[in-house]
C-alpha cells in the first residue's frame, strides 16, 4: 500500500469507508442525490434510497449528516432492521436515549413525545434513517405511516429516510404500505 500512496502522492490511502464526505469524489450523480435528499429533508418530506450493494448508499447518508446545518436536526441511524414491532421500537427509544418501556403502546407514546417536544421546544428537525429496510418486516413498515402521525398528521415533525436493496421499493408499492411510497 506505501508503494501506491508514493506513487501517486497521497497522503492516506484512498477508497476506504472512513473517508470523511468533505473528501469523497464529488460526482454529479452524488451531488444530485444528495440535493434531492436534501431538500426532502428541509421539505420536511421522507425518502427512500435504493441501489444495489455497495453503489454508495450509506456514503450519501454521511454526505447529507455533514451537509445539514449543525443544531438544527437530530438524525436517528438504525442499521438492525430484522426486528418485529415491539423491538423496533425498543430500538428506537435506546438510539433516542429514551426508557426503553417494555409494552409496544409505552414505547410508541414515549418515543412520539419525544420527537413532538425535539420539534415543538427545541426546534429541531428529527430524522429517522432506517438502514437495511428491504429486511422490515411488513409489521414494521406497517408502523411507520403511523410514527409520522402527529397532530392528525398536521405537524410534519419527522422525517423517514428508508435505504436498502432494489425490492424495498416493490415492497412499498403494496396497498397497505402506499402511503410510504415517494
Amino acid at each position: 500500500m506505501n508503494k501506491i500512496l508514493s506513487t501517486y502522492g497521497l497522503a492516506r490511502e484512498p477508497f476506504t469507508k472512513d473517508i470523511a464526505p468533505a473528501e469523497m469524489l464529488q460526482t454529479e450523480p452524488l451531488q444530485e442525490a444528495l440535493q434531492s435528499l436534501k431538500a426532502a429533508v428541509e421539505g420536511r418530506a421522507s425518502a427512500v434510497i435504493t441501489g444495489d450493494s455497495g453503489c454508495g448508499k450509506t456514503c450519501l447518508l454521511r454526505a447529507l449528516e455533514e451537509d445539514l446545518p449543525q443544531g438544527r436536526y437530530r438524525l436517528h441511524y438504525a442499521y438492525n432492521s430484522t426486528v418485529n414491532r415491539r423491538d423496533f421500537y425498543r430500538q428506537l427509544s435506546i438510539g433516542m436515549g429514551l426508557e426503553p418501556h417494555s409494552s409496544f403502546a409505552a414505547l410508541h407514546a414515549s418515543i412520539s413525545q419525544h420527537i413532538q417536544e425535539l420539534a415543538s421546544q427545541h426546534k429541531l428537525r428529527v430524522i429517522i434513517v432506517l438502514d437495511e429496510a428491504q429486511l422490515l418486516c411488513i409489521q414494521v413498515l406497517e408502523q411507520l405511516h403511523i410514527l409520522l402521525n402527529f397532530e392528525k398528521d398536521s405537524k410534519p415533525w419527522l422525517s423517514l429516510i428508508l435505504i436498502g436493496l432494489p425490492d424495498l421499493r416493490e415492497t412499498l408499492k403494496r396497498n397497505v404500505l402506499a402511503s410510504l411510497t415517494v
